[in-house]
């Protein structure tokens, strides 16, 4: 039947359960989960940088979804006989095969698969006719009212990715996935 109690340790997992029809199924979010609107009624397990493990092993999931970087907090999850999978989303790549791979634990293949065909579809359409390409940095945080600490999204991230299906080019051209410019 797939998984009934679900903790998302990143919004894309939360936003992939709700996609699915499987919101219900989610006990347990980030504090930066916020979409869709259904998702703030769940309780709320910390962050990237501060989960709480007693509370999330205090929701008695049967499966958490987490990113590469919280790969040490799911395996003291798994340790606790907590079913815990780590997915990456670095890439559109990564998210299609994570809708797939949450579809499957949810009990739902092919909802997964659907799913991942109608993004990859809407991506498709994305892609402009031609045209000059104007150059793009892709600001994903800041420090607040100032040009300070600017996060931008690199060109091998999913964001970077979107940007150039749309007809963009990446201003930043270096390595890093998501640096912090002067």
């Amino acid at each position: 039947a797939g998984a009934r109690r679900v903790v998302c340790l990143a919004p894309a997992f939360t936003e992939i359960c709700f996609a699915l029809g499987k919101g219900d199924r989610v006990v347990g979010v980030t504090d930066f989960c916020d979409f869709p609107p259904e998702a703030t009624r769940r309780t709320r397990v910390g962050g990237f940088l501060n989960p709480r493990r007693e509370t999330i092993v205090g929701l008695q999931p049967d499966l958490v979804l987490a990113v590469p970087e919280e790969r040490e907090l799911a395996e003291q999850l798994r340790q606790l006989g907590i079913r815990s999978e780590v997915l990456p989303l670095y890439s559109l790549a990564d998210i299609g095969r994570a809708i797939r791979t949450v579809g499957r634990l949810l009990g739902d293949a092919p909802a997964g698969e659907r799913l991942a065909r109608s993004l990859a579809d809407e991506l498709a359409a994305l892609r402009p006719a031609g045209g000059r390409r104007p150059r793009v940095l892709l600001v994903v945080g800041r420090n607040w009212g100032e040009l300070a600490n600017i996060y931008v999204a690199g060109p091998g991230t999913f964001l970077g990715e979107l940007l150039a299906l749309a007809g963009g080019d990446n201003a930043y051209t270096g390595s890093l996935r998501y640096p912090s410019l002067s």
